[in-house]
């Protein structure tokens, strides 16, 4: 049940995407706000007032990160500028249930780019699985290792969907705050004037230059990198539960990830 509410958020997005194609904005919007809403419902039939406030917690994060740093006028996100003095940002808080801070980690590429997925993805999957051990009476100390293994799974495959758009012969237009162009402009902040352009419009961006100045610098393979952390974090966390069928299917799906 509280994986539907993961599923859920990502119908709403697609339906979202695909609105103008099929049954318009509006219909497609309510659709994904009737099945976040019945999903709701579902979660406080469980009766249960720390997996609702858990939960809960996941979709403010999920709000937030529609907010996070610039965006164009059409709402497409932007990078932070970078910053020159960067510094260690620890995204991990004692109690999840507490938003981050975010301000502090803009302009940082890795933590800027942590961030920003945590709060898109890694937090909902995170307190899905953890929610999920809550529901099934295992000790806090567990729920806290399932919370870091979907937290890191999503980070995993977001670096490895990053990568996809600078793979040679690619081509079209790919997230601005993906990993690799974060990393570019940590690299080199003159990238970021390229970046400028898309403020009142992001495909006033010339993607195939910025794409051509990611793929010379070593943008890439700290974005393979970020992966294979996240990767070897989660698979770590699955090591600490006992053998079974599950946990090898969770572990199949992260070396399918692996180059």
């Amino acid at each position: 049940m509280i994986l539907w509410c993961y599923v859920t958020y990502w119908i709403h997005k697609a339906c979202s995407g695909f609105a103008d194609m099929i049954f318009g904005n509006k219909i497609a919007l309510l659709s994904g706000d009737y099945l976040l809403s019945n999903s709701c419902v579902e979660l406080a039939n469980l009766r249960n007032q720390e997996l609702v406030e858990l939960m809960s917690s996941a979709v403010r994060d999920l709000a937030e990160a529609e907010f996070v740093g610039l965006r164009d006028l059409q709402n497409a996100p932007l990078p932070a500028r970078p910053k020159s003095d960067t510094k260690d940002y620890d995204v991990l808080i004692a109690d999840n249930i507490e938003p981050l801070a975010v301000g502090e980690a803009m302009g940082n590429a890795k933590a800027e780019w942590t961030v920003r997925h945590i709060l898109n993805a890694g937090s909902l999957l995170g307190k899905s699985c953890q929610g999920t051990l809550k529901l099934a009476g295992h000790p806090e100390e567990l729920q806290r290792q399932g919370y870091l293994f979907g937290k890191h799974l999503a980070l995993a495959w977001q670096a490895y969907l990053d990568r996809e758009p600078f793979t040679p012969g690619s081509f079209g237009s790919f997230s601005l705050i993906s990993a690799p162009v974060l990393f570019a402009l940590q690299h080199d902040p003159s990238l970021y004037d390229f970046i400028e352009k898309g403020l009142d419009n992001v495909e006033d961006v010339d993607y195939e230059q910025v794409r051509e100045r990611v793929m010379v610098g070593p943008a890439l393979e700290l974005t393979k990198n970020l992966q294979n952390d996240h990767s070897s974090a989660a698979l770590d966390m699955l090591r600490k539960l006992p053998d079974s069928d599950a946990r090898t299917a969770l572990q199949n799906i992260i070396a399918a990830m692996q180059d």
